[in-house]
């Protein structure tokens, strides 16, 4: 509900959508209609994902738009065509240019030219491991490697499980992203998290390692 006051709108609140249990499914069903009104499409596999695909004179132009909650990357072949994009979105919502990518969901994005794009997770890395110095080592795993569940002791210690947990989470995160390399041996011992012991602090100490050695 609006009402004029002091010369200006002011808008009264009914209910608070982010307070809501509905919330995000009203907030992408907002964002799916204005997105659609523009001509983008959304991805069957990735309902987060749009495309619009459009031909100006003779020259095919791409838009890609992500959505990450309230937040939207936007990239494509035309800057012409997302300036568009862009002007036509703060029409319809409130919203800010934060300008070239740099950092997303704990990415880091450089720019190396034009058509360059270099993608890495150091800050990342570092936020969550807190290493600073290791030795340099260049398999995930150790070659002598010969864990079992068996070896598992009867009483865990729960903060050292815990610590553990986080740490698998933490390399499961950065392989899905950018580092495939980690992707067997992080996916391999996240079958130990119910059981901690000296082997095994070894093999994730081997990730780590290979994480800031190279």
């Amino acid at each position: 509900m609006f009402y004029d006051y002091k010369g200006g709108t002011i808008a009264r609140l009914k209910r608070n959508l982010y307070g809501s249990k509905s919330a995000p499914k009203l907030r992408y069903k907002c964002l799916y209609e204005v997105l659609v009104e523009l001509g983008f499409k959304s991805v069957a596999v990735h309902p987060c994902l749009f495309i619009s695909i459009t031909n100006m004179a003779g020259k095919i132009v791409i838009v890609v738009i992500s959505i990450f909650v309230d937040d939207l990357l936007v990239t494509g072949n035309s800057v012409e065509e997302i300036a568009g994009i862009q002007e036509k979105m703060k029409s319809k919502f409130v919203s800010t240019d934060q300008g070239e990518l740099e950092y997303y969901l704990g990415v880091e994005v450089s720019t190396v030219d034009e058509n360059t794009l270099l993608l890495h997770q150091t800050g990342y890395a570092k936020k969550m491991f807190q290493m600073t110095e290791c030795k340099e080592v260049k398999t995930p795993l150790p070659r002598d490697v010969n864990l079992s569940l068996m070896d598992s002791p009867d009483e865990v210690d729960p903060i050292l499980q815990s610590e553990y947990r986080a740490i698998i989470g933490s390399l499961m995160y950065l392989y899905q992203w950018i580092r495939a390399d980690l992707g067997f041996a992080a996916t391999f011992l996240t079958t130990f998290c119910q059981g901690i012991f000296t082997d095994l602090v070894r093999s994730i100490s081997k990730q780590l390692n290979i994480l800031f050695g190279i």
